[in-house]
């Protein structure tokens, strides 16, 4: 991953952690508001004891406020996008799979979308499923990974002593367990998990950053009372989007759009496949430029435009281009890249590249150019 995308993903995990550990300070200063109230109708009449309670209470206010008002900052800047929620888990599946050599099941049955970070969600579920597979015996490592859609009565989320207001959700469940049945009677708020935690562990860390982001999401996230190989569960606010419409895959001589996706990064790879297959196209891909170049050669006539990052292994993308530009003069080729800037690659554009995006992109951004591209013909 280039030095960008490490900045970005470094200062989002800050951000994420910075939220998580505000929200499990709320959840302390209220057990400790509760302990004082105590010991208020206890020192009844002690008129010092109970002035250095109140100047406890307004010190721990203070810094929750000043807390919350750092916390509010980030959730307010965050930098969202559509995303399909079945494509997210099932590129995460497939890489975990490839990874892990784990036994997976999948059900996904979503089918809806939500505003967020896919590279941070992504990075977010791969760890959680990574820590729930390493207390997993070796030879029989599974995981099952749930999404379905649910309407969240108030009753429900009390239950679940979640403050997120009652209505439709997004549900992502992950589980050691395949098969097993989501009884939320099973399930506690991860931020009252943490909470109830008589020390601080490195496993806390984790966790934290989970329960961050997925308030930044504006979701909530629970943990399985019998430990987190039981299972997780989050959920998210479905987004509704008139805009993804416009930038679907249309069909060409009776066959969808076809992208060929050039890139060695197993990331891109995940989330920008799956969201490319989620808005209708079809998609091809190339590891490096030479690739690239022999799968274009060989079926030229059904790929419709290149996405193709500017630093590889083999063959960089100026070779690469210049070789397509040479078999077909029309080739329509989109550059991405996180090393350079777009007027280090002027040199490329004025040769007939169509558009240039820095990583790391918002898959929206990408969505847009490539219409705009394919559009103008």
């Amino acid at each position: 991953m280039n030095e960008s995308a490490n900045q970005e993903e470094l200062s989002q995990d800050y951000e994420s952690l910075l939220v998580g550990m505000s929200i499990l300070l709320e959840k302390g200063e209220k057990r400790v508001q509760a302990y004082n109230a105590l010991l208020e109708d206890e020192w009844e009449g002690r008129g010092s004891a109970l002035e250095f309670l109140h100047k406890q209470n307004d010190i721990l206010k203070l810094l929750l406020g000043v807390n919350n008002v750092v916390a509010a900052q980030i959730r307010a800047e965050a930098n969202h996008e559509i995303l399909g929620v079945d494509p997210l888990v099932e590129g995460v599946g497939g890489r975990l799979q490839a990874e892990q050599g784990c036994q997976l099941s999948l059900h996904c049955k979503a089918a809806s979308i939500l505003q967020g970070s896919a590279f941070q969600l992504q990075q977010m579920l791969l760890e959680m499923a990574r820590n729930i597979l390493s207390q997993e015996p070796e030879d029989a490592k599974r995981l099952a990974m749930t999404t379905f859609t649910a309407n969240f009565p108030q009753g429900h989320l009390s239950l679940l002593r979640s403050e997120l207001p009652p209505g439709d959700y997004a549900v992502l469940g992950l589980t050691s367990i395949p098969d097993s049945t989501i009884s939320l009677q099973d399930y506690v708020t991860l931020a009252d998990f943490l909470a109830s935690q008589e020390e601080a562990t490195a496993e806390v860390l984790p966790m934290l950053r989970w329960l961050g982001i997925v308030s930044i999401h504006k979701g909530d996230i629970f943990i399985n009372r019998n430990g987190l190989a039981n299972g997780l569960l989050m959920i998210f606010p479905p987004a509704t989007s008139g805009e993804e419409t416009g930038l679907r895959a249309k069909v060409v001589n009776g066959r969808p759009e076809c992208i060929l996706l050039v890139d060695d990064e197993d990331m891109i790879w995940d989330v920008v496949f799956s969201m490319l297959k989620d808005l209708g196209y079809d998609v091809v891909m190339a590891g490096n430029g030479q690739e690239a170049v022999e799968i274009y050669e060989a079926n030229a006539p059904q790929i419709d435009l290149i996405l193709l990052d500017m630093l590889m292994p083999v063959m960089n993308a100026r070779e690469a281009f210049h070789l397509l530009k040479d078999f077909d003069p029309s080739v329509k080729v989109l550059l991405a890249s996180g090393y350079v800037n777009e007027e280090d690659v002027q040199d490329v554009l004025g040769a007939g590249a169509l558009g240039f995006l820095r990583k790391p992109y918002r898959l929206v951004d990408l969505a847009r150019k490539i219409r705009h591209i394919l559009d103008k013909g």
